[in-house]
């Protein structure tokens, strides 16, 4: 009976089971700055023959030509050849940000095929800088007592400076400070205008050659309309600030970054959290850094 089972396992018209090719773990974790990072793939199988699958890495919360530089290009496993590597260069700088990942997947299999679960990894970048910049690294790094020694519009800088660079705040920032002259500007027409109209044009003793038009008339429906049609820029400008919203993307940015650093959990234990418990855990958090001890507002509770 084991005979006849062995030959049948023998038979040429056996069909062939082709290789398996894939990653050998999930999860890779890069320090920043310890580069390169070296990802293994391994074949599974007869390792018969030739086979080769293509690979590129794909933008996550970590982005291409900013935390890493981005990769692709084909493995080719010649005959009894049991394992690949692909190197991914990791960049280093001195701004802090929360963990990061990015995504390396394997596609294009020839003569073989991919692993159901791990023809794809997430790599986490963890980030080796102070925050809000490494300023005052020493200090930070001896403790809560070092870090109020620390001067508090330093720290505000550091944190300015950081909030300044991180992505689309930089254009917004200029640009709410620069419209934001109108108003000082506009604040400046009119009390000129208030000087003129009631110095000139409203006191008929003043000579005409000092009206900017011959009419006093004339001249009060201009002044008139230089209130009104300045006001209407403004309004335009409030508008559209609102759409800009640096002060909520500045939040967004605080809560963002504290999810990713301190409350990053696996796949599965996000599905068992519940997201009111998030947005409690990062609202309640948030009310803490803005507020000093001793300085919470009223009806807030310690945490």
């Amino acid at each position: 009976m084991m005979n006849s089972k062995a030959d049948r396992l023998d038979r040429p018209d056996r069909p062939i089971v082709p290789d398996i090719v894939q990653f050998c773990c999930q999860l890779y974790f890069a320090q920043e700055g310890e580069s390169p990072l070296v990802i293994d793939i391994m074949r599974l199988g007869s390792l018969k023959g030739r086979c080769s699958v293509k690979y590129h890495t794909e933008d996550a919360s970590a982005l291409s030509g900013r935390e890493f530089e981005a990769c692709s290009g084909e493995l080719i496993f010649e005959h009894g050849e049991d394992a690949k590597e692909i190197s991914v260069v990791i960049n280093d700088d001195d701004n802090w940000s929360p963990s990061t990942e990015f995504r390396v997947v394997l596609t294009h299999p020839q003569n073989c095929k991919l692993g159901q679960d791990l023809q794809q990894c997430r790599v986490k970048i963890i980030d080796d800088d102070a925050f809000p910049g490494n300023k005052h690294r020493e200090e930070i790094e001896k403790g809560e007592d070092a870090i109020w020694n620390i001067s508090g519009f330093s720290l505000f800088w550091e944190f300015f400076r950081l909030n300044f660079i991180s992505e689309g705040m930089a254009w917004r920032t200029v640009l709410t400070i620069c419209f934001d002259q109108m108003k000082n500007g506009y604040l400046m027409l009119t009390l000129v205008m208030k000087t003129y109209l009631i110095n000139v044009v409203l006191d008929t003793s003043v000579s005409n050659e000092r009206l900017i038009f011959p009419d006093r008339r004339l001249c009060a429906i201009v002044i008139g309309m230089l209130y009104i049609l300045p006001l209407s820029i403004l309004h335009v400008w409030d508008y559209y600030k609102l759409s800009l919203d640096v002060q909520g993307r500045t939040k967004m940015f605080i809560q963002t970054t504290l999810f990713r650093k301190y409350l990053n959990y696996s796949e599965a234990w996000q599905k068992l959290l519940r997201s009111s418990d998030t947005t409690w855990a990062l609202g309640s958090s948030w009310i803490k850094l803005q507020y000093s001890p001793g300085q919470m507002p009223k009806g807030s509770k310690k945490i």
